[in-house]
């Protein structure tokens, strides 16, 4: 009967001689790896079993699995250590991160709130000292452009006087007539005031409010007006630019003055059913924008300028009084809206 048992492996012998015979060596310790990790242990099964594993087979087979399995333990245990769950390290590392970054914004924060300040009070002298300069030279055009319209208003009286010492008949009366009709003297007499103001900026008074309000005071029967100090005449225009109210080109301030010279009960009762004066006070309970009428016992307005040449003729007859070599357009009772083209200059 053959045997069927293992038979040990022979050692080679070397030719020349028998071979000494060598000390065992020491195998390394086996890691000691995670229960989840290491290598399931071989159950030895009962004596006379066929499942009996001899102790090669069992050495070969955790060798294998240290080969396969050999850096699973270390990523195991850095997963572990990188887990925000896990107490330890980890949680302690990422604490400094976040206080580093909390830092870092708020420093940047801090410098741009700072630097915007600072420009800001760098520029403010700037805009200030601009500012300050252009109102300066607004109030010195204004003031220049009066010294020569007083200037212009002794020039004409001088030239009405050389008039009169020239004859107060004929042509000069019809001159100095249409001259009044022209609003180009100054006038004095009983009349009515109104001043108008705006709220705020948000809610301006546009031009063509102003316009409805002057147009129903010639509805009213007014025989002379003037807005802001300035007199109108038939060629005269109230526009808007930007902000400022603009009549004959002179900028007018807030709040306005508006006179006008005529029947002080008659004109305050005929102005109320005027359209004029429904849109202002629509203005004045809905934004506030202020508006009052009162009657005045004696009002002074300026002339209206210089006359402006427009057309002239020759007299058919030296005898006709009432012809002239030069004429001017005759007053009108309304004041040129947006929608009425102004006479060619």
């Amino acid at each position: 009967m053959a045997d069927h048992r293992p038979q040990e492996p022979r050692e080679p012998r070397e030719p020349g001689g028998p071979r000494e015979p060598q000390e065992p060596q020491e195998l390394p310790e086996p890691l000691e790896l995670p229960e989840s990790d290491a290598v399931p242990r071989q159950t030895r099964a009962p004596s006379g079993s066929s499942t009996d594993t001899s102790p090669r087979e069992f050495g070969l087979a955790w060798l294998q699995g240290m080969a396969n399995d050999a850096l699973d333990p270390g990523y195991a245990a850095a997963a572990r250590r990188r887990s925000p769950t896990t107490p330890g390290s980890g949680a302690r590392r990422h604490a400094p991160s976040t206080a580093v970054r909390l830092a870092v914004a708020m420093l940047v924060a801090g410098l741009s709130v700072g630097i915007a300040v600072g420009w800001r009070h760098f520029t403010a002298p700037a805009d200030a000292k601009a500012r300050s300069a252009v109102l300066q030279d607004v109030r010195v055009a204004q003031s220049r452009q009066d010294v020569l319209a007083a200037r212009a208003e002794e020039l004409d009286a001088q030239i009405r006087g050389q008039q009169m010492l020239a004859g107060a008949g004929g042509p000069l009366r019809s001159v100095t007539a249409l001259r009044d009709d022209a609003a180009l003297t100054a006038v004095t007499g009983p009349g009515v005031q109104l001043t108008v103001d705006q709220a705020d900026s948000t809610t301006p008074i546009l031009d063509r409010d102003l316009q409805f309000l002057v147009n129903g005071l010639w509805e009213a029967g007014a025989e002379a007006v003037s807005v802001g100090g300035v007199r109108l005449r038939s060629t005269s225009a109230i526009r808007q630019a930007g902000g400022a109210i603009l009549v004959d080109n002179r900028p007018v301030f807030w709040p306005i003055t508006i006179d006008a010279i005529g029947d002080p009960e008659a004109v305050q009762v005929a102005l109320v059913s005027t359209a004029g004066y429904g849109r202002m006070l629509s203005l004045k309970s809905n934004y506030g924008a202020g508006f009052t009428v009162a009657t005045v016992g004696s009002l002074t307005l300026p002339g209206g300028g210089t006359a402006e040449l427009r057309y002239a003729d020759v007299p058919t007859s030296t005898s006709t009084s009432t012809s002239t070599s030069a004429s001017t357009a005759d007053r009108s009772t309304d004041v040129p809206t947006e929608n009425e083209p102004e006479p060619t200059r």
